[in-house]
């Protein structure tokens, strides 16, 4: 019809063909249009085909269809043109095509638009799924990963994943910059987070989530004050102290604190600690902790027996946060704390005493021109064979201290001495299992990726044993048990 001839004639001579019989509108013949060298082009039948799927698609997935019932009496004249109820067209029987007018191929074979499997009233009706809850098993080695996600910070969560294959287990809220900090021995994981009254703005309401760890549910809430500081999750801003009866919370507002909160009476107390700032709890005495300083000392808290008010002693000098800032993160040692700096250097706090004492406890960079440590939680420790792991980038300038690791040195803290480099890239995050010392787990902050490593306890070689693709912006990674 849009050569000028009447489509249903030209149709009914091409059925009586056979395969690529049909009629080729621009010499007004029939014949074999592959022979004749008629094709459809390229777009057209791609985009058939695109419109076909994108139909059918939404037909099948659509549960209900409502169309007008058919008017069995209609007078409507539709010339035999085939094209639907209310749509007329001209005949133009034996017309010749205008100059210039756009001319159709007619083929035996036609393209349907659209497809729809079956009859959709013969399917058999679908058992509903069933959904259950499932509560983490008990005995599960369990790795947690805090997400800030950045993009959308008042939906902060925290991941909870099996040590063993890292399949994901579960999830826990931590609102707008939260923190975590778990304890494995009562069964709770304590999440601080802040909540808006319009979500991104409006009145500012601070609690600590009480989680019990199988079932992810809040069991309580503790309320403290609109102080806490409201940064990436990193350790040492939210701790409990060494028998779980208190925690730490660092404050800025931009003056720094520590909210002090009794896990049992939800009663706390702000300690002041101006131009300070991280917490390390003290590993033999609860009433105890100490936070760096920004003049290269430390403060020691030794908190009062009713947990109501608390004393401060600062160290001598020990780092120069000028030439040389120490990390704020620390790992834990049977007897202190081991610190690292910007260029490498690892050093010892001992913070159970009232007041902090410091050591060296070697050079991971030396004689390794360009190499510094790099990320946010840029190295752990295994207390018991006296190594650390450092995350280490080739890339050392002003300003490259969170930068993602090239590699990961093995250092024998005892011998001073390095052990092992191992080739893994793109790590922002390590930590180490508390329960299998020879395996590792790290927050790939260039891939969006937690990996479980594989470490020889002979040679300190790193290999990968597995990861999966989480989250946004991990930028906490810990594995209590």
């Amino acid at each position: 019809a849009n050569a000028g001839l009447e489509g249903s004639i030209v149709v009914n001579e091409v059925r009586k063909g056979k395969g690529s019989f049909g009629f080729n509108a621009a010499t007004e013949e029939y014949g074999d249009l592959v022979a004749a060298g008629v094709i459809d082009p390229t777009k057209v039948v791609r985009t058939a085909l695109q419109n076909a799927a994108s139909v059918s698609g939404v037909l099948l997935t659509t549960e209900c269809l409502i169309a007008d019932a058919p008017k069995p009496d209609s007078k409507d004249d539709h010339g035999g043109h085939g094209h639907g109820p209310g749509v007329r067209a001209d005949r133009r029987r034996g017309r010749a095509p205008a100059r210039g007018r756009p001319r159709v191929l007619a083929a035996d074979a036609q393209l349907d638009l659209c497809a729809v499997a079956g009859d959709l009233r013969e399917l058999e009706d679908l058992e509903p799924e069933q959904i259950t809850v499932a509560r983490v098993p008990a005995r599960m080695k369990r790795v947690y990963v805090m997400d800030p996600v950045l993009p959308h910070m008042v939906d902060g969560r925290v991941y909870v994943l099996d040590a063993k294959d890292l399949t994901l287990k579960g999830m826990m809220e931590s609102g707008f910059a939260g923190m975590m900090a778990a304890a494995p021995d009562k069964g709770r994981v304590y999440v601080a987070a802040s909540f808006y009254a319009r979500l991104t703005r409006g009145a500012r309401t601070d609690v600590i989530q009480v989680y019990d760890d199988e079932t992810l549910k809040v069991i309580d809430e503790i309320p403290v004050p609109t102080l806490r500081a409201q940064a990436l999750p990193y350790r040492n801003l939210f701790r409990l102290n060494s028998d779980g009866s208190m925690i730490f919370a660092q404050n800025a507002t931009p003056a720094t604190s520590v909210t002090v909160v009794d896990v049992a009476s939800k009663k706390n107390f702000e300690a002041q600690g101006p131009g300070c700032y991280g917490i390390y709890p003290a590993l033999a005495n609860p009433l105890r902790f100490a936070t760096l300083c920004g003049d290269g000392t430390a403060t020691t808290y030794t908190i009062s027996s009713d947990h109501a008010s608390a004393q401060l002693k600062s160290s001598a000098k020990f780092f120069d946060p000028q030439s040389d800032p120490l990390y704020t993160h620390a790992e834990p040692t049977r007897d202190g704390y081991v610190f690292l700096t910007y260029s490498g250097k690892l050093m010892r706090l001992a913070v159970d005493g009232d007041t902090v004492a410091a050591q060296p406890a070697g050079d991971a960079a030396e004689g390794q021109k360009g190499w510094a440590p790099g990320g946010y939680q840029p190295f752990t420790v295994d207390a018991q064979a006296g190594v650390a792991y450092l995350l280490m980038h080739d890339k050392a300038v002003e300003g490259s201290h969170k930068a993602p690791s090239v590699e990961i040195w093995a250092y024998d803290l005892n011998a001073k001495k390095l052990l092992a480099r191992s080739p893994v890239a793109g790590l922002i995050g390590v930590t180490l299992s508390a329960s299998e010392p020879n395996t590792l787990f790290g927050i790939d902050g260039v891939a969006n990726k937690i990996v479980r490593l594989a470490v020889d306890p002979q040679s300190r070689n790193i290999t990968p044993a597995g990861e999966i693709k989480l989250g946004e912006t991990a930028a906490l990674i810990e594995a209590p048990q």
